[in-house]
């Protein structure tokens, strides 16, 4: 199962917000909630690099660039974050 996921977080300004994570599992997992943003955590949530060369064509300069594979076992609501006086 493929889940579109967007990072709303304002820093990223100009550059791309959504990622696509792969959940692998034996069985079909659930997302939780309707809510069309709603906050969540991977379990087992694994990152790998790889140099995309797709935009190599051969003539002159290659325009290869870093990009990641995003991998996890699972998927369930974020927990709450904690308050500022929790330590």
């Amino acid at each position: 199962m493929a889940v579109p996921v967007s990072d709303m977080d304002p820093a990223l300004e100009g550059r791309s917000r959504e990622v696509v994570v792969k959940i692998l599992s034996d069985s079909r997992p659930v997302p939780p909630g309707r809510g069309l943003f709603e906050a969540v955590e991977f379990d087992g949530l694994v990152v790998t690099p790889y140099v995309d060369n797709n935009r190599c064509n051969g003539q002159g300069r290659c325009n290869a660039r870093m990009a990641y594979s995003l991998r996890a076992t699972g998927i369930k609501a974020a927990r709450a974050a904690a308050g500022k006086d929790a330590a």
